[in-house]
C-alpha cells in the first residue's frame, strides 16, 4: 500500500440487506508508518445483515472490494444458569464453567442475595480463563481489591448488576505527595469492574458507585484512587448505559481508567464502543482511551463533575472516534477544572483522532501539547492529528491549544465557539493565520433550551442550528445542529433505550434546601405499565425521593419529590449527585442534583478547624502575610484577591528563595479562595508547610510587567478544606 497519505484514496459506503441504496461513509483513516487504512462505519443496527463497498485508489492502482458483513446480537442463547446464594458462596465466587458460542454459561444470585466479599477476597467475583460466560442482575459489595474480575477471557457479558464498597480505604499523607495509604501500599486502581487481557466484553446497564476509598486530587499530586472500570489489553470492548457514579466523599481516580497508556495495547485498545454512560465524579478523567486506539467509538456519553472529559492521549495506532457527546459541569473534588478533551503525552503517537458533533462545555476546552513535543510527530510528515468539525465549544479558557496547528497539523471547521474574552483571539490564531482553518466556525452566546436543568439542545432557530456540515454516516441529517444534539428534538444524554424521558436532567439546591419535583414522562413507545425504583449513592443519603418506587403507565407522568435531609452531610460544601430512575433490566434515567450546603455553620467551623489568619502587609507591588502560627502542625496557604491575581507571581517562605506558584482552585468572577501551591500538573508536588508554633511570614512577588498584587484575605489551614466552600470567608 501507499507510503504517505497523499497518494491513497478510498470510499467507503454501506447498505443493509435487501436495501438497494448504497449509503456514504467516512473515508479511512492512512496509518502511518503501517502502509495501512482502517476506519468506522458507525450507528448500525444491531443482530443485522450489511454489506460495504470500498473503493481504493492505490497511488494510481483502483479497485473495489464487496463484503457482506453483521452486527453483533446482545441477546445471546443460554445453555445453563448457576444460581449464586449461601450454599456456594463462601465470601467470594469463582466462576468454573464456560459456554460456548450455541450457549452461554449464566451466573445470577438468588432473589435478593447480596454477595458480601469476606475481608480476604481480592475480588467478590472472579472469572479467568473462561468464554462464553455472563454474570446478570447480580448485586456485589465489598472485595478487597476489586468487586469483579474478569482476566484472560473470551466473550464475556457483565449486564445489570450493582457493584458497590469495594476497595482499600486509604490513609492520606500529605507530606507523601497526598496520597492515601494501606499498609504502607498506595491505594490505586482498586475497581468496581477489573478488566485484563479480555476479548469480546460486554458491560452494560450496570450501576458502580461508592468505593470504600476515594482519590487523591491534582492539589496534592496525580491523582491515585479507585476506578469504577479498570481495563487494559482488551479487545473488542463494548461498554455502554452504565452509570459510573461516584461521590464528593468517594471520588473516582477516572471512572474509566486504562492500564497501560503508552502502549499499543492500552486500555480498550481496538474495536471498542463506548458509549451512552454516565462518567462522574472524579478527580482526573472521565475516560483513559489511552493507547492504540484502534477503530475506537466514544460517544452519546455525558461527563460532568471531572478534572477532564476524556483523555485521548496517546492515540498510537487509531483511528479513534469522539462523538455526539456532552461533557459539562466539571470540577474536581475542590472545583478544579482541565480540559474537556485532553490530548498531552510525550509520545502522542501516529493515530488521528475525530471529534464531531460534541457539546463541550465549562471545561478547558481541547488540549494538546505545544510544539515543545513536536519531535515525535515530525516522523508523521503531513499528518492531521485531531480532525475537529462541528462541536459546539462554551467555555472559560481558551477553546484550543496551539500546538493542536503548529505541530499536529490538525482540520477544524464548522465548530460554534460560546463567546468569552478568549474567543476572537482563539479564532484568529487559526482562521487567519498561516493555518487556514475554522474558515466557516461561528462566535456567538448559544441559546439552550434549558440550560439550568442541563437540556443543552440549542433552541428552534437560535444561532447554531442548521450550521454544521454533513459527515458522512455521522450526520444523517442535511445541515445538522453544531453540538451532540443534531436536530432540535434530540433525545438527552447520557443515551438510553428506556421508555420515558425526565422533564428535567438537573435539579440545584439553594441554601434553604426547597423541595423539588422531577417528572417521569412516558413516551409512545411505552405500550404497558412499566415498574422503577429511585437509586441514590450510598454516601448521597442526603438525597430523599418520594415515593421511591413505582409504576410508569402510558400516558401518565409520575411526579417525583427530592428533599434534602441536612444531617446527613458531613461537610459544607457544595454536593454533587445524581437520582436514578431505574427500570428492572438496569436501565436508568439519571437526574443530576447539586445541594449548597455551604452556609451550614457547625460543619464550616469543622472543616476549618485550625485555621490561622494572616497580617497582610502591602508594599509597592508585593505583599507580606504575617501568621502567629498557635501550635506545631502541617498547613496549607490560601488567600483571596482583590480583582484578578497576577499571572506571574512568587511566594517567598521566611528567608527562603522565591517560587513561582500555581493557583488552585474554583474559578468564579467574584473573590474565591485559592491554594497558592506549585504547579503539580508538570509533576510538581505540593506538600503542606511543617510549621512550628509562632510567627511565620510569606513574601508574594508579582513577575515583571505584572500588577501589583492585592489580598483581601489569607490564611493557613491543617487541609485543603478552604476550597470546600471557596465564596464563604474567614469568620
Amino acid at each position: 500500500m501507499a507510503d504517505h497519505e497523499s497518494k491513497l484514496k478510498t470510499e467507503l459506503s454501506y447498505r443493509k440487506a435487501g436495501d438497494p441504496n448504497w449509503m456514504p461513509a467516512l473515508p479511512l483513516a492512512f496509518l502511518y508508518g503501517d502502509r495501512a487504512a482502517a476506519g468506522s462505519i458507525v450507528k448500525l443496527d444491531e443482530n443485522s445483515k450489511y454489506q460495504l463497498k470500498l473503493t481504493v485508489n492505490d497511488n494510481g492502482k483502483t479497485y473495489e472490494k464487496i463484503a457482506d458483513f453483521s452486527t453483533l446480537n446482545a441477546n445471546v442463547p443460554v445453555a445453563k444458569t448457576i444460581e449464586i446464594g449461601p450454599e456456594n458462596f463462601p465470601g467470594q465466587f469463582v466462576a468454573m464453567e464456560s459456554g460456548s458460542p450455541s450457549g452461554y454459561v449464566r451466573y445470577v444470585s438468588k432473589p435478593g442475595f447480596v454477595l458480601q466479599g469476606s475481608e480476604d477476597a481480592h475480588e467478590v467475583v472472579r472469572i479467568e480463563g473462561l468464554s462464553h460466560v455472563i454474570l446478570d442482575g447480580l448485586t456485589i459489595r465489598g472485595g478487597f481489591r476489586h468487586g469483579v474480575s474478569v482476566v484472560a477471557s473470551e466473550h464475556v457479558i457483565v449486564r445489570n448488576c450493582d457493584i458497590a464498597r469495594f476497595g482499600r480505604i486509604g490513609v492520606q499523607d500529605g507530606r507523601r505527595a497526598g496520597k492515601f495509604f494501606h499498609n504502607g501500599h498506595r491505594v490505586n486502581n482498586d475497581a468496581g469492574l477489573h478488566i485484563h487481557t479480555v476479548d469480546h466484553i460486554l458491560i452494560e446497564k450496570n450501576y458502580i458507585h461508592d468505593p470504600n476509598g476515594t482519590s487523591c486530587s491534582w492539589f496534592h499530586s496525580h491523582p491515585e484512587g479507585p476506578n469504577a472500570i479498570y481495563i487494559g489489553e482488551t479487545n473488542a470492548a463494548t461498554i455502554r448505559f452504565n452509570d459510573c457514579a461516584g461521590s464528593d466523599h468517594t471520588r473516582w481516580n477516572d471512572a474509566i481508567e486504562g492500564w497501560g497508556n503508552g502502549q499499543n495495547t492500552g486500555s480498550a485498545y481496538q474495536d471498542a464502543e463506548i458509549y451512552g454512560n454516565l462518567l462522574a465524579l472524579g478527580n482526573d478523567d472521565g475516560m483513559e482511551l489511552d493507547g492504540g486506539q484502534s477503530n475506537c467509538r466514544f460517544f452519546y456519553n455525558k461527563s460532568e463533575q471531572l478534572l477532564c472529559g476524556v483523555s485521548t492521549a496517546p492515540c498510537l495506532i487509531g483511528p479513534s472516534y469522539l462523538f455526539q457527546n456532552l461533557i459539562t459541569n466539571l470540577g474536581d473534588v475542590y472545583g478544579c477544572i482541565g480540559a474537556t478533551v485532553k490530548n498531552n503525552f510525550s509520545d502522542s503517537g501516529k493515530g488521528q483522532v475525530f471529534l464531531f458533533n460534541n457539546t463541550l462545555l465549562t471545561g478547558g476546552g481541547i488540549s494538546m501539547a505545544g510544539g515543545s513535543d513536536g519531535r515525535d510527530h515530525s516522523r508523521y510528515p503531513g499528518l492531521a492529528k485531531l480532525i475537529i468539525l462541528n462541536n459546539l465549544l462554551a467555555n472559560k479558557a481558551s477553546y484550543w491549544s496551539y500546538g493542536l496547528w503548529s505541530v499536529y497539523h490538525s482540520k477544524s471547521d464548522f465548530n460554534f465557539l460560546g463567546s468569552n474574552q478568549k474567543t476572537a483571539e482563539d479564532l484568529k490564531l487559526v482562521a487567519n493565520s498561516k493555518f487556514k482553518q475554522d474558515q466557516n466556525t461561528i462566535i456567538g452566546i448559544p441559546e439552550f433550551t434549558a440550560e439550568n436543568s442541563d437540556d443543552f439542545t440549542l433552541k428552534p432557530g437560535s444561532f447554531g442550528t442548521k450550521r454544521g456540515t454533513n459527515i458522512p454516516n455521522f450526520t444523517p441529517v442535511p445541515n445538522p445542529n453544531m453540538g451532540a444534539f443534531l436536530e432540535d428534538d434530540a433525545v438527552p444524554l447520557p443515551f438510553r433505550i428506556i421508555p420515558f424521558t425526565t422533564n428535567v436532567q438537573r435539579i440545584d439546591f439553594g441554601p434553604d434546601y426547597t423541595p423539588k419535583t422531577i417528572e417521569i414522562l412516558p413516551d409512545a413507545s411505552l405500550e404497558k405499565p412499566i415498574p422503577f425504583k429511585i437509586d441514590v449513592n450510598l454516601e448521597n443519603q442526603f438525597l430523599v425521593v418520594t415515593p421511591s418506587q413505582g409504576i410508569v403507565n402510558p400516558g401518565k407522568p409520575v411526579a417525583l419529590k427530592v428533599t434534602i435531609d441536612r444531617t446527613k452531610f458531613k461537610h459544607a460544601r457544595v454536593y454533587h449527585a445524581h437520582v436514578f430512575v431505574r427500570i428492572p433490566d438496569g436501565s436508568s434515567r439519571p437526574v443530576s442534583v447539586t445541594v449548597d450546603a455551604t452556609q451550614e455553620q457547625k460543619l464550616l467551623e469543622q472543616d476549618r478547624k485550625g485555621i490561622v489568619k494572616a497580617t497582610i502587609e502591602h508594599e509597592e507591588n508585593s505583599a507580606i502575610l504575617t501568621f502567629n502560627v498557635p501550635e506545631d502542625d502541617d498547613y496549607y496557604l490560601f488567600a483571596q484577591f482583590e480583582g484578578h491575581p497576577p499571572r506571574n507571581l512568587s511566594k517567598a517562605y521566611g528567608d527562603e528563595s522565591p517560587v513561582r506558584i500555581t493557583y488552585y482552585g474554583s474559578t468564579f468572577n467574584e473573590p474565591h479562595w485559592r491554594f497558592l501551591g506549585t504547579n503539580s500538573y508538570s509533576g510538581q508536588v505540593n506538600v503542606p508547610y511543617i510549621l512550628k508554633a509562632g510567627k511565620h511570614t510569606f513574601k508574594l512577588i508579582p513577575g515583571k510587567g505584572q500588577p501589583a498584587v492585592k489580598f483581601l484575605d489569607a490564611v493557613l489551614l491543617p487541609s485543603p478544606n478552604m476550597l470546600l466552600a471557596p465564596l464563604v470567608p474567614a469568620q
